[in-house]
């Protein structure tokens, strides 16, 4: 599994696996999720014994407010990072996924995230971690 970021050697991380999914549109521009935070790809964290597929779709409803058709998937890949709020070192491992929004399924969704749509170049600018980055690059074949 690739991997970005720097691991530290004696310290202990918490895993966290993802599942992330990469949106075009017919104007081939990528749907990103703007926070407070950051710039990331749709989707997040997977709860325990939670599917892929199933966490991708929570994640992108509790974002955006839509649906999301799971195409094949793009591949794997970590992420070391540190939260400097929690004081808690993560390795977050991404799953990655082509998709397709579908219906909006409902109007109250996250407020602090905003559904942008950016070239190939600007997202791979705006995105805050590079295993996003390479999924983004890796879709493109």
């Amino acid at each position: 599994m690739l991997e970005f970021g720097t691991r530290l050697a004696n310290v202990s991380y918490v895993e966290r696996p993802g599942a992330y999914a990469i949106i075009r549109n017919a104007a081939n521009e990528y749907a990103v999720i703007r926070t407070p935070k950051g710039c990331f790809l749709p989707g997040g964290g997977v709860d325990e014994g939670e599917q892929m597929e199933a966490a991708l779709g929570r994640e992108v409803r509790e974002e955006t407010g839509l649906a999301v058709m799971v195409g094949r998937k793009v591949g794997v890949a970590a992420q070391y990072l540190i939260s400097a709020r929690e004081g808690i070192y993560y390795k977050k491992i991404g799953h990655f996924y082509m998709a397709e929004f579908g219906e909006r399924l409902t109007e109250k969704f996250e407020a602090e995230h905003e559904l942008l749509w950016m070239s190939f170049d600007g997202a791979s600018a705006a995105l805050k971690h590079r295993f996003q980055v390479w999924a983004l690059a890796t879709s493109r074949g």
